[in-house]
């Protein structure tokens, strides 16, 4: 359950955050296909001068490649919520608001999944916008996007809980870190 007052507090107190984060995820990838563009471009202006330069505009979303910004937003995001709260000593007067921890900790992460969600959700629409409008050949555009909400709703998670557990945003990171490299390490290593 989330409590309307307690989002409204939130909201005013990470509003520069969530802005920076929101704006840094909804546009990181339509700038990426401006770039390749504006590139493509460029090399069509040189093929004018050297006819055997060939220019394509072209972008592959790879799978493993997938996921350059929405992550670090989803991760700068945790951090500010609860480490960087914890160590300024904010989430100590939050705690002692007559709501229960797991409303506060609900709420955090309610407001979090959705600035991130709404962000990827606008990035979707503006780069498919530009795909299309600029004729982009693409391959696994689609599936890039759905890799990436479900990816940077694993981080966030992971790096919220991590903070929940830990008193710094250090802490957060490394019990972060080692969470994230457990499987690997379990698997790998024998």
């Amino acid at each position: 359950m989330v409590d309307r007052g307690l989002l409204y507090k939130e909201w005013k107190q990470h509003f520069w955050i969530f802005l920076v984060v929101f704006a840094a995820v909804m546009l990181s990838e339509p700038f990426s296909i401006l770039n390749d563009y504006f590139q493509y471009q460029g090399c069509l202006a040189e093929q004018k001068k050297f006819p055997d330069i060939e220019c394509v505009l072209y972008k592959d979303y790879e799978i493993s490649g997938v996921m350059r910004m929405f992550w670090i937003g989803g991760v700068a995001l945790a951090l500010s919520q609860i480490g960087f709260e914890r160590s300024r000593g904010t989430l100590d007067f939050t705690l002692g608001l007559p709501y229960r921890r797991g409303i506060i900790f609900n709420t955090k992460y309610f407001l979090g999944i959705t600035i991130l969600l709404t962000a990827q959700l606008l990035s979707y629409l503006l780069s498919y916008a530009l795909v299309v409008l600029y004729k982009v050949d693409v391959v696994n555009f689609h599936e890039y996007f759905i890799g990436s909400v479900i990816f940077c709703f694993m981080v966030y998670s992971l790096v919220m809980a991590a903070g929940a557990m830990t008193g710094n945003p250090l802490a957060q990171m490394i019990v972060a870190f080692s969470t994230s490299i457990l499987p690997y390490l379990l698997i790998g290593l024998p």
